[in-house]
């Protein structure tokens, strides 16, 4: 049976140590096996389904601004950034989610031995690893990539006018912020326009595993900073050297106040919309650990009605009976 299932768990007692030895996993009591089961079971596949969904996401959402990038420039082949900044695309996002996979925790183990049902559930019937949730977050990245890169886009271009052949019915002008200028004859390149892109995509990675993450620690936002900090030293360090094409790259990009309201207004929006899709799907396809949840804040809503209500009793006055 051991061998046979998925995951073996044997006990180790007066019978011997032949199960315990053919297993995956190893007990010396059984009063160790719903904590197994129910704590480090659960606990461990919502941390890996979540670094698993999150690798998968932020990787996809890199090549799909790649691939609208194509269009932008006119399918030339031309990559908007260094190689080596652009390689260190998991490093600079890798210690986050990380900490999410190790130390996650959406309930406590007190709500889940009280609904051992629905907590249990989650990991038996592959809720978060299944077909159609990784067909979901393998396809919004794509979407979410194109909202990324047309706002970013906006960003980095000029004024573009465009032209109808029939009598000018389809005239219609697009204005942009205007780090590359069409008009004016100027533009600050093509790596300071990627620069822009590329931190973008980053800092929206880093909002969206801090929205993954349900009880964020000081070791997770030490991590997160250190991420994040460490992205903009490590671009500006490697751009010193003047026989890079790299070279001052992010300081012009950083002394014009477009680069700075980009990295601050896009990925909001696109934690916003993350936020309000993960809240429709929840709604159509509520999981087991959404009903859960949603129990437990049933249960806290009651709770604390009664206690404002045993306090606004105990503050007022007490009638003296003599009188």
């Amino acid at each position: 049976m051991i061998h046979e299932s998925r995951v073996g768990v044997g006990i180790s007692g007066k019978e011997g140590r032949h199960a315990a030895n053919s297993a995956d996993f190893a007990v010396s009591q059984f009063r160790f096996i719903v904590p197994l089961l129910m704590h480090h079971g659960r606990y461990n596949y919502i941390r890996c389904s979540k670094l698993v969904l999150y690798s998968f996401f932020k990787n996809l959402l890199l090549v799909g601004i790649l691939f609208y990038y194509c269009f932008y420039s006119g399918f030339s082949g031309s990559i908007p950034l260094d190689t080596i900044v652009f390689s260190g695309y998991n490093f600079y996002l890798g210690l986050p989610i990380m900490v999410v996979g190790a130390f996650d925790c959406d309930v406590s183990r007190a709500d889940v031995l009280r609904h051992p049902a629905l907590a249990y559930n989650t990991g038996r019937l592959g809720e978060m690893l299944n077909l159609k949730n990784m067909a979901k977050w393998c396809l919004f990245p794509f979407c979410q990539g194109l909202l990324l890169f047309v706002l970013a886009a906006r960003f980095c271009s000029g004024p573009l006018y465009a032209r109808s052949s029939v009598g000018g019915l389809f005239d219609f002008t697009i204005y942009g912020t205007g780090l590359n200028s069409l008009d004016n004859g100027w533009s600050y390149g093509l790596y300071v326009e990627g620069f822009l892109i590329y931190s973008v995509a980053i800092a929206a990675m880093q909002l969206k595993v801090v929205a993954m993450h349900s009880n964020p620690n000081i070791i997770f936002w030490g991590l997160w900073l250190l991420s994040f900090a460490g992205y903009f030293f490590f671009t500006f360090l490697y751009g010193l050297s003047p026989s890079l094409y790299w070279y001052n790259t992010v300081p012009l990009a950083m002394s014009q106040p477009q680069f700075w309201l980009a990295l601050m207004l896009v990925p909001v929006v696109l934690c916003v919309s993350d936020a309000a899709f993960d809240v429709v799907w929840s709604v159509l396809y509520p999981s087991s650990s959404d009903r859960l949840l949603q129990m437990l804040q049933n249960e806290t809503a009651p709770s604390a009605a009664t206690a404002g209500s045993l306090h606004a009793r105990a503050r007022q006055p007490t009638m003296n009976p003599l009188l």
